[in-house]
């Protein structure tokens, strides 16, 4: 049998861990993951690019001890250049499977530390860990009807 709604969200503040580059928060019956996976300027020849990758995943938890999920991607890219000034952004939602990997010279963000930067994004253990927690408590992932009609 499935715990409750309110113990389920109670709980989840307790999958959040300084080692981890994702945060778990509850808002209304969903529980989200945020990853802002990369937040840097690259530096080429002649050019400096800013990019920025965001990456979340929602459980909406329903009445009957099943739950539904989707993730939302989304990158806003700005580059300066000889050729002038682009800007560029994409989103995605959805389901999806899949790694990303980036290698450029510049500057992080967040650091100031201008360098070689490397990204790697894999968002399945962001998916387990919430996973994991509501199969402890008895939640199923909603069948198709379920995603489709409500339940």
């Amino acid at each position: 049998m499935a715990s409750d709604i309110q113990t389920v969200l109670a709980g989840v503040p307790s999958l959040n861990r300084d080692d981890y580059p994702w945060t778990y928060e509850v808002s209304g019956s969903q529980i989200v993951a945020r990853w802002r996976w990369m937040d840097a300027r690259f530096f080429a020849p002649g050019s400096v690019t800013a990019a920025e990758r965001d990456f979340t995943y929602s459980v909406t938890l329903k009445n009957n001890g099943k739950y539904t999920a989707s993730e939302t991607h989304a990158a806003t890219d700005a580059k300066v250049g000889l050729g002038g000034v682009s800007l560029g952004k994409s989103g995605f939602k959805g389901h999806s499977s899949g790694k990303s990997f980036q290698l450029g010279i510049g500057q992080d963000q967040q650091s100031g530390q201008t360098g070689v930067l490397i990204y790697r994004f894999d968002p399945q253990p962001v998916k387990d860990v919430l996973k994991g927690y509501l199969a402890f408590h008895g939640w199923e992932p909603a069948g198709v009807l379920t995603k489709l009609f409500g339940g």
